[in-house]
Formats: structure tokens, C-alpha cells, sequence
């Protein structure tokens, strides 16, 4: 089964960012419901690597590497760290062995923007690290890659038509 027709709940949160039960991903992003995401950005020679999106919501839009939700397993929330090693391995086949920095909490921004027919309402917590040895990416879930720093992202033309919004918030804020 493709992973965006998977049944997955993620947690579902109260304006304080607490969690107050779980909900379908699907229904949260349908309904505009606020929830918890994550966004991390891997290094590789002092550049980002950067994801072209190939994703039911924002899809063809630059993202850090990855970004996506804590899920809960068998009734239990993972933990960032484990959802955070799980996306790497699934869209870019980055085990935990290959990180070469310990994945760092950066910041937290809470945020809301409409692609289509879906809403992203998100709590997302950004976090970073970095690799020496430049990943290969799932064609299931990107189109491409660019390596970029921070400056040449800032500075893309047409900002807000080809970066994720939450890219962009986390170079406002």
C-alpha cells in the first residue's frame, strides 16, 4: 500500500500546543486541525540538503530534507527521535548511524497555510543534523534534491510560490 493511503494518526493539539488526543492525518489536514509536525534539516559539506516535494499537500515545493508528523504505533506516540529516524531511513535511506551530529531541536513555530483542498495547522518542531556522506533519495517521495545554504534559500527568486510555507516561517521567525 502507497504510505499517503495508510491509515496514520498523528496528535491532535489545543491552542496551548498540548496534546489532546490523536487524529487521522488525512482529517486534519482536510479540516485545518492543528496537530504536530516536524521538520528536520540535514547537512552534508556545510549546505542543506534540500527535498523537492512529492507529497499529496505542497507537492513540487522545496522542504528541508524531510518533514512529516509523529505517529502514533499501536496506540502510543512515538517520540520525535524515533519518527525523526524513521522518515530519514524511508525518504532518503539515512540509518542512525550515519548522522554525524546528534539531531538538535532548533525551534518550534506554529503555523497555518491552504494548499488546494488541504490545510497544514501545525505545531512543528524543527530540528537539525548533519551527515558526511551525501544520501540517496527515495523516488516515492521527491522529485530531486538541491544543496543549498541557508543565505542562497533565503534569497530563492519567487519566495513564496517555491519554498514550504513552513520553510519560510523558519526563516521569519
Amino acid at each position: 500500500m502507497n504510505y499517503y493511503q495508510k491509515k496514520i494518526f498523528i496528535p491532535q493539539l489545543n491552542k496551548r500546543g498540548e496534546i489532546i488526543g490523536k487524529i487521522e492525518r488525512w482529517q486534519a489536514h482536510q479540516k485545518g486541525i492543528l496537530h504536530r509536525a516536524f521538520t528536520v534539516i540535514v547537512y552534508f559539506k556545510d549546505k542543506i540538503i534540500c527535498q523537492h516535494r512529492k507529497h499529496p499537500v505542497f507537492d513540487g515545493y522545496l522542504d528541508f530534507t524531510v518533514s512529516s508528523h509523529p505517529v502514533y504505533i499501536n496506540n502510543r506516540l512515538q517520540t520525535d527521535k524515533k519518527a525523526i529516524l524513521n522518515t530519514l531511513k524511508r525518504e532518503w535511506n539515512i540509518k542512525k548511524e550515519a548522522l554525524v551530529l546528534p539531531i538538535k531541536l532548533e525551534k518550534k513555530i506554529i503555523y497555518q497555510s491552504s494548499d488546494g483542498h488541504y490545510t497544514e495547522n501545525e505545531h512543528c518542531y524543527f530540528y537539525s543534523t548533519r551527515v558526511d556522506k551525501m544520501p540517496v533519495f527515495n523516488d516515492k517521495f521527491a522529485y530531486g534534491y538541491s544543496l543549498l545554504t541557508p543565505t542562497q534559500i533565503k534569497l530563492l527568486p519567487s519566495l513564496n510560490s517555491i519554498i514550504a510555507p513552513w520553510v519560510r516561517e523558519f526563516f521569519r521567525k
